[in-house]
């Protein structure tokens, strides 16, 4: 139970690095992902501490990794085997079509 007038933090704290306990017991949260929100209370205000503090342990797994990288580099000397034919002029292939048509 808190009595104002004084300020404490409420809400979602987030995660937490660690916490230590204040003269009534209560818990303080400290290193908070969120920190909670402030909330003033006025003089003789009351407000009930509804509070959960869930104690995890986080367990790190490091893992080391070599990669190698291989690569190729290929240069193509020459010319090419086959010479492509010349295009056929526009006008022979309208009258070859139209030759067609008929």
């Amino acid at each position: 139970m808190f009595i104002g007038p004084q300020t404490i933090n409420v809400g979602d704290f987030g995660v937490c690095q660690s916490y230590t306990l204040d003269a009534a017991g209560h818990p303080l949260p400290t290193g908070c992902t969120i920190g909670g929100t402030p909330f003033t209370l006025g003089p003789g205000q009351v407000d009930f501490d509804t509070f959960q503090l869930t104690l995890v342990d986080v367990f790190t797994t490091t893992t080391t990794t070599n990669t190698n990288l291989l690569t190729q580099d290929w240069e193509l000397i020459g010319v090419p085997a086959v010479v492509a034919a010349p295009e056929p002029r526009a006008w022979t292939l309208l009258g070859a079509g139209l030759l067609g048509m008929a």
